[in-house]
């Protein structure tokens, strides 16, 4: 029992080379069961091994675990899965997190937000866009009265996002005015300002190039993450395209491509630039009407 304490306390120290040692360790000599299985995945997802953390969670499904340990290897599951990019089996998994939320109970207050949360993501990254706002709707939800500030900052600004993408200005502008004042770091800052880029680009001529100057300082900015320098390229390009600036279009959705290679924790900015790259392409093969 010792080794195995001393294996979920080199995960709760995010030491997670030591921590996936100590699993192997355990495992050699058959003194693992779900818990340390969850331990043991979740070492291997911090240190970035995902295909070892999948692993490791399907011995701890087989295990047959019950209570807050289910719960906890459902939602994990589906953490590594999306991460991987196998989104529609995610889905499946925090769908079956929440569902099954009534045999862990005790985890309502801190897990179904956050699942709710990542179900949104997975539901983003295959393009369900409604599924997606419904499913950032409920985090959200849950997680203002568990006053939750930093992870409702982060849903508002994914539910802004997601209510860009459908052309629905009204519930991006509700959810950037509540975010606004939860933004205490320069991270949700930065973020909150790319929400305002994308409401801005749904607005006349005069707010689209407004978009484009935000979205220029963006990728100017010396602590932007490279997911949202990205993002802020792939904006500016879909803009300057909207307004028939095509090579200017191109030449932002490259950078946004370049970018988007360096964001290794988050493959939609990629897909985005690569998507609108390809939608400049076809726009330039396309026949021009006679007399153009």
């Amino acid at each position: 029992m010792g080794e195995r304490s001393v294996l979920v306390e080199l995960y709760a120290q995010r030491k997670f080379d030591e921590g996936w040692a100590q699993y192997r360790s355990l495992k050699a000599t058959g003194e693992t069961g779900a818990a340390e299985h969850l331990a043991g995945a979740r070492c291997a997802r911090g240190r970035g091994d995902l295909f070892a953390a999948r692993w490791a969670i399907g011995l701890a499904q087989e295990a047959n675990p019950t209570g807050s340990l289910l719960g906890q290897i459902r939602f994990t599951h589906g953490l590594i899965l999306r991460e991987i990019g196998e989104f529609n089996s995610a889905v499946q998994c925090f769908m079956a997190c929440i569902q099954g939320m009534w045999e862990y109970p005790e985890l309502a207050p801190v897990m179904e937000g956050p699942a709710y949360y990542n179900l949104g993501l997975a539901y983003r990254q295959t393009r369900r866009y409604t599924e997606a706002r419904q499913a950032y709707e409920e985090a959200a939800a849950r997680f203002r009265p568990e006053h939750m500030t930093e992870s409702l900052c982060m849903t508002l600004h994914n539910l802004a996002w997601v209510a860009c993408l459908v052309n629905d200005p009204s519930t991006a502008r509700t959810a950037l005015a509540e975010s606004q004042p939860l933004c205490g770091t320069e991270e949700f800052r930065i973020h909150q300002t790319i929400g305002e880029a994308f409401l801005a680009s749904l607005g006349d001529e005069t707010d689209r190039h407004r978009a484009i100057e935000i979205c220029d300082g963006l990728t100017k900015g010396g602590h932007v993450p490279d997911q949202v320098r990205s993002h802020a390229y792939w904006l500016a390009g879909k803009v300057a395209l909207g307004l028939g600036q095509h090579d200017l279009a191109e030449s932002l959705a490259r950078h946004g491509l370049e970018w988007g290679t360096k964001a290794q924790d988050d493959n939609r900015c990629l897909h985005d630039a690569a998507d609108l790259l390809r939608e400049i392409r076809q726009q330039q093969l396309s026949p021009k009407p006679s007399g153009a």
